[in-house]
C-alpha cells in the first residue's frame, strides 16, 4: 500500500513542497505517497520507474490533467492533445526534423540586434531578462508573427501568472479573481495579434497542420496560437537565465565552451540547466480506468502528481551540483529520472526548437561576454509557482571579452 499522509498536512507545506516531496520521496517504499482527504484519489509519485510507467501509458490509460475546471478553460480545448486527433504526431515530425536548419539561421540573425540592446558590462539582472527575446524568436519561427507590440503587455501580465499564486493542494478549486483577470489579460493582446497578423499566420507550417485539421474550429485554433506562445516564452527565457547564473561559477566551462565548435558541450549545459531548474515542476495525469502501476491497484480517478523538481535530484548522484559533465560520462539517465520535457506520446513538441534557442542563444552571449558571480545573488533561489521560477532580483555581472 502507499505511504499515507493528510491532506491537512500537505496543505501546511504549500509555500515550501520540495521539503514535504523530499520527505516522501525517503520514506514511500512503494514510490507513491497517497494524499488522504482530497477530493479525488491523489497520489505523488516518488520514484523514476513509477514515473516513466505513468508518462509513457497510453491515451487510453492515463489522461493529461490540467488543473480546475476553470484553469483547463483558460488552457483552451486543445486539438493537438486530444485522444482522438492525429495532429500530434503531424506535429512533432515537423518540428523535430524540417525546420531546425532554417530555424536556427533566423535565431543567429535575430540574436545580436536583439540580445545586444539587452546586455552590457557590469550588473545584469537575470529576473525576466530574456522573455522579451524568446517571445519574439517563437513568434516569428512558429507563426512569423512580429510580437514586440504586444510584448510589454503580454509579459507583464505572464510575469504576474507564474508567481505562486495558484499553488494550492485542493487543485479543483476555483481561480482566484486576480489570477482570473489576468489570465483573461494575456488572451485580449494575442487576440488582437492573433487577428492582425492573420495573412502571415497562413504561411506558417504550424498553422497550416493546424488548418487542416477537419475537426479544428477557428476557436481551437486561436487557442492553439496561445498555448503555443504561452507555453514556450516564460519556459525558455526562465531556463537561459539559470544556465546563465550557473555558468558565472565555472569561469574555465565558459572558456571551453568559447573556443570549441561542436555543440555537446553546449547540449549537456543545457540539459544541466533543465535538470537543475526545470521550469515545469509538476505534472499531472488521472487514470481512466481501475490500473495496476508497479504491482499496485489504483481506482479509476486516481490523480498522479509528478514533480520534475524531485526526481530530477534523486535520479542523479551529486544531484544539488551543477555538473554538464555527467551528461559525457552517463548521456542516458535512469528511466523517468529526467523529464524537462516530460515522456511519451505527451512530450513537449517544442523540445527541439527549445534546445537550438537555447544553444544559439548561449553561443552568442559568451562571444561577447564573461559572466562573473554578483555577490547580492549567492544562491539561485526557486520557487513553485504556475512555473517555477526565481524568487526575485538575481544578479550576475558581465564583463565584455
Amino acid at each position: 500500500m502507499p505511504l499515507a499522509i493528510q491532506v491537512d498536512r500537505f496543505r501546511r507545506f504549500r509555500r515550501q513542497p520540495f521539503a514535504l516531496f523530499r520527505e516522501l520521496a525517503a520514506t514511500s517504499p512503494g514510490g507513491f505517497a497517497e494524499i488522504e482527504g482530497a477530493r479525488q484519489p491523489l497520489y505523488l509519485v516518488t520514484r523514476p520507474e513509477n514515473v516513466h510507467q505513468i508518462l509513457v501509458a497510453p491515451t487510453s490509460r492515463m489522461r493529461r490533467w490540467s488543473g480546475s475546471p476553470e484553469l483547463r478553460e483558460f488552457l483552451g480545448e486543445s486539438i493537438i492533445n486530444a485522444g482522438e486527433t492525429t495532429l500530434r504526431q503531424k506535429t512533432l515530425p515537423a518540428f523535430h526534423r524540417h525546420h531546425l536548419a532554417a530555424w536556427q539561421a533566423q535565431i543567429e540573425a535575430m540574436a545580436p540586434a536583439r540580445l545586444a540592446p539587452w546586455l552590457g558590462s557590469g550588473p545584469l539582472n537575470l529576473k525576466h531578462r530574456f522573455e522579451p527575446f524568446t517571445m519574439e524568436v517563437i513568434g516569428r519561427l512558429l507563426f512569423h508573427a512580429d510580437l514586440r507590440e504586444a510584448a510589454p503587455v503580454v509579459l507583464t501580465h505572464l510575469q504576474r501568472l507564474v508567481i505562486p499564486t495558484y499553488w494550492r493542494t485542493d487543485f479543483d478549486a476555483p481561480l482566484t479573481p486576480g489570477f482570473k483577470a489576468t489570465c483573461d489579460a494575456v488572451r485580449e493582446p494575442l487576440r488582437l495579434v492573433f487577428a492582425q497578423q492573420r495573412e502571415a499566420l497562413e504561411t506558417s507550417p504550424i498553422f497550416r497542420l493546424l488548418r487542416a485539421e477537419p475537426a479544428a474550429s477557428e476557436a481551437q485554433v486561436f487557442e492553439e496560437f496561445c498555448g503555443f506562445i504561452l507555453s514556450a516564452i516564460m519556459t525558455t527565457g526562465h531556463t537561459l537565465s539559470a544556465i546563465c547564473w550557473h555558468l558565472a561559477r565555472h569561469p574555465q566551462l565558459q572558456q571551453e565552451l568559447r573556443e570549441t565548435t561542436r555543440e555537446e558541450p553546449f547540449e549537456r549545459v543545457i540539459q544541466e540547466g533543465l535538470r537543475l531548474c526545470p521550469p515545469v515542476w509538476l505534472i499531472g495525469r488521472e487514470a481512466v480506468s481501475d490500473v495496476t502501476l508497479c504491482g499496485a491497484p489504483f481506482p479509476a480517478g486516481a490523480l498522479f502528481l509528478i514533480c520534475p523538481w524531485l526526481m530530477h535530484r534523486i535520479g542523479f548522484e551529486e544531484g544539488e551540483k551543477f555538473l554538464p559533465e555527467r551528461w559525457k560520462t552517463n548521456p542516458e539517465p535512469p528511466r523517468g529520472a529526467f523529464l524537462p520535457f516530460s515522456l511519451g506520446v505527451r512530450r513537449c513538441m517544442g523540445q527541439s526548437m527549445a534546445m537550438l534557442l537555447l544553444r544559439v542563444a548561449l553561443r552568442f552571449i559568451l562571444s561577447r561576454f564573461t559572466l562573473h558571480p554578483d555577490e547580492r545573488s549567492p544562491e539561485f533561489l526557486l520557487r513553485p509557482g504556475v512555473l517555477l521560477t526565481m524568487t526575485g532580483d538575481t544578479w550576475i555581472t558581465l564583463q565584455t571579452s
